[in-house]
């Protein structure tokens, strides 16, 4: 979920403190701020991604792409997507692998988040197309706007989260990133992109970008063409270059 914890000091530690340990106004305060439970809360769906490139859908169906190009990974309701790129994995192959992810409110003026193997094979994080992949490099640092925080939860690996409560986890690892996508499960069937559209039904996970629905059995050509449907113009770029 996505969580500052100097809005939560700012929020709920100092007003607490005031009324709890200052003075004795505890059974006030609780009164007008009821503790929170998590009696209905719903886990997120989550899907991972790796390899040449290896896809799980968000309702579990898995396939592979070997599409070239920047693609469309899952748009959410028409107000957040995530995109990705991939590059050739050596030369004189058609295999592919991911080199980068970028993902965004597409409400206006929101920030944008890129993740990209660099041209040493080093891992850099952008955050509105300026470079911040220092500010992230030991665990567990942060980094935070008002809509987006940003956190190196392990070696190779960045976490980005939003209001939306949707994160994408990213990992360089033997020189191509995975991506971890955590969908909160009010967002279901509003979902399209190469990940499917997030229903509950895997065996409608193959859809053309226009909404044709692919039988289950289609072959790897006629999946590679799908696929392509979901490559993206410059305009709907996502990226920084």
């Amino acid at each position: 979920p996505f969580f500052f914890f100097s809005f939560y000091n700012q929020f709920y530690l100092q007003f607490r403190q005031a009324c709890c340990e200052d003075v004795n106004f505890c059974s006030l305060y609780h009164e007008r701020r009821p503790i929170e439970r998590c009696f209905f809360y719903r886990p997120p769906f989550f899907t991972w991604c790796w390899g040449d490139p290896h896809i799980r859908t968000l309702d579990g169906r898995r396939y592979t792409f070997n599409g070239l190009g920047e693609y469309i990974f899952a748009n959410v309701n028409g107000t957040f997507e995530t995109q990705a790129r991939t590059k050739l994995a050596a030369e004189n192959i058609t295999a592919t692998l991911f080199s980068a992810f970028a993902v965004a409110d597409l409400t206006p003026g929101s920030d944008r988040v890129q993740g990209e193997i660099g041209p040493d094979g080093e891992f850099i994080a952008r955050l509105n197309g300026d470079d911040i992949t220092a500010k992230l490099s030991s665990v567990k640092d942060t980094y935070m706007t008002m809509s987006v925080m940003l956190e190196r939860i392990a070696e190779d690996t960045v976490s980005v989260s939003f209001m939306s409560s949707i994160s994408l986890e990213m990992s360089l690892r033997e020189g191509t990133l995975t991506s971890l996508l955590k969908i909160p499960p009010e967002y279901n069937g509003t979902v399209t992109g190469l990940l499917g559209n997030l229903d509950g039904d895997d065996t409608n996970d193959l859809m053309y970008r226009n909404g044709t629905i692919a039988s289950d059995d289609i072959p790897d050509s006629e999946k590679h063409i799908l696929g392509q449907t979901w490559q993206i113009t410059q305009d709907e770029s996502l990226f920084y270059y």
